[in-house]
């Protein structure tokens, strides 16, 4: 659980390995006060289920205000519930591979926070690839502003029943250069 300014979990070259059974949650923050942690970055971990059952990965709560979260190489297999939930903080999210199956779980779920950016503008080499999911990316309704984000130059196109679900019904989200089907390119 994250309740801590600077707190970084995962390096490169050293990554961190969690084994979850279903129903858990791999990284964690203590929702139950707001507290602005500031600093936070989490990369280079692996996620896996130690029983095939359906985990989450990392949920944020509502503990970083509009602050900086950086997400680097997150990679997740199958089955899952949430990849990535934040519901606050102006994530940056690259690099993370989140695969289930059979068009089941959420890659990344934005259910608060604002200016998200999911990819990298004009950098392949940073892309997450969301594959078999039921929805690779989902705004929430309500709690995120879909055109403070933008989804670009991410790998939406194996298996997903939707690449993305956005359901803030007053504005439009960006998802321009983002490969969505085996016949076009970012």
């Amino acid at each position: 659980t994250i309740n801590a300014n600077s707190a970084t979990i995962g390096a490169d070259g050293d990554r961190n390995t969690f084994n979850l059974a279903g129903g858990d949650i791999g990284i964690t923050s203590d929702s139950g006060n707001t507290d602005n942690i500031t600093g936070l970055n989490i990369s280079y971990n692996d996620f896996a289920s130690s029983n095939a059952a359906a985990y989450t990965g990392i949920d944020l709560g509502d503990d970083f205000a509009s602050n900086a979260i950086t997400m680097t190489d997150n990679d997740m297999t199958t089955p899952i519930t949430v990849g990535i939930k934040l519901a606050s903080g102006t994530a940056t999210i690259t690099k993370s591979n989140i695969t289930s199956a059979a068009g089941a779980g959420i890659g990344i779920q934005l259910a608060g926070g604002t200016g998200h950016n999911i990819g990298t503008a004009d950098t392949w080499a940073n892309r997450n690839t969301l594959s078999n999911l039921a929805a690779a990316i989902q705004i929430d309704d309500g709690t995120v502003v879909a055109s403070t984000v933008t989804v670009t130059f991410n790998d939406l196109s194996t298996g997903n029943t939707l690449e993305i679900d956005n359901n803030d019904a007053n504005a439009v989200l960006s998802a321009i250069k983002n490969y969505f089907s085996v016949t076009t390119d970012p």
